[in-house]
Formats: structure tokens, C-alpha cells, sequence
């Protein structure tokens, strides 16, 4: 087997997808800096949305290093300037499944929206810098001011498309890759 096809076994495994949707995403967003109900609302949003549309999606708040333990753990490390056990955590629980998931899914739908109280999204960065790598489609949903621009000038070069808001990026998947 080649790395893509075991990458693919494994995910499915992992996560039970693509077997029966066409299509795949990889949803790329906030974690570390924010409120878990505030990681987890955007993606509850469009996880049934885009069943419907027939794209199954990988949401890394479901599996591994999204899981309330690991951000626990990763809190408390933080402040205690633990940055080597940080590291050791963040390579054996989130790095390579996150880039693995980005492999396997057909697009990435990345939420970049202005951060509070200083934090970034320094994994979601890495997430689409990958997919553009990879030449996947890379979709970009922000808050962000567009007129001044105030996204990243790196996150536009890696975007496909940009979007002010979910439903806009609905319109766009479903004219997109809908098999309704």
C-alpha cells in the first residue's frame, strides 16, 4: 500500500468516513484559545448540512487531541511554562492526525475569525498550509474585515475561496458538490 492509501484505511477506521460520502472534509478552526462550546458550534452548524450535500467531514474535536482530557491537560501545562511536555503531547496526540486528516479529506473548511485575549489559530495555519501543499481545495469562513483586510496574508494565499459567513459557504459546497 502507498502512504495516501494506508493513511485512508486508517482514517476510515478511525473516524467512519468516506466510505459513504463522495466527498470529505476536514473541519480547521479554533481549539486551543477558545471556549470548547465555542469550537464546537460552528462545526455542529455544518456537520448536518453537509451530510445532506453527501461530504462527510472529520472533526478533530471528536476524536484525539480535541478531547476535553488532552485540552485539560495542554490548559494546565501552558501555564506552568511545561513547553517540552507540551511539545511531547501536541506530537503524540494531535500533529500527525491532524495532518493525516488533512491528507485523506477531498477539502479543508477552515474557520479563521478574530481572536480574543491575544491567542491564534497556529494549528488551523498549519491545516491549510498543508492542503494548499497537497493542492486541495481550501475553504476559508471569517468574521475578519475583509475591507481593510485583516486575515492573514498567508491564509488568503492558501484559500480558494473566502467567505463572510457559514451560510455563504453552504451556498458554495452545495452548488458545488451536492448530489441533491
Amino acid at each position: 500500500m502507498t502512504l495516501q492509501t494506508d493513511i485512508n484505511v486508517n482514517l476510515v477506521k478511525e473516524f467512519g468516513v468516506a466510505s459513504k460520502y463522495p466527498y470529505t472534509c476536514y473541519l480547521a478552526g479554533p481549539i486551543d484559545w477558545v471556549h470548547l462550546n465555542e469550537a464546537k458550534s460552528w462545526r455542529n452548524y455544518l456537520k448536518p448540512h453537509l451530510n445532506k450535500m453527501g461530504i462527510g467531514y472529520i472533526d478533530p474535536l471528536e476524536k484525539y487531541g480535541g478531547t476535553r482530557e488532552i485540552r485539560s491537560m495542554l490548559r494546565r501545562l501552558n501555564k506552568d511554562g511545561k513547553i517540552n511536555k507540551i511539545r511531547n503531547i501536541v506530537n503524540e496526540n494531535v500533529f500527525d492526525q491532524d495532518m493525516d486528516s488533512v491528507i485523506f479529506a477531498t477539502f479543508t473548511i477552515a474557520y479563521v475569525p478574530i481572536m480574543k485575549d491575544g491567542g491564534e489559530i497556529c494549528g488551523t495555519y498549519g491545516e491549510i498550509t498543508m492542503a494548499r501543499y497537497l493542492n486541495k481545495p481550501v475553504y476559508i469562513v471569517t468574521n475578519r474585515s475583509l475591507k481593510p483586510n485583516k486575515l492573514p496574508k498567508w491564509a488568503i494565499g492558501c484559500s480558494t475561496v473566502i467567505f463572510e459567513s457559514f451560510d455563504e459557504l453552504l451556498g458554495y459546497l452545495s452548488a458545488t458538490y451536492s448530489e441533491e
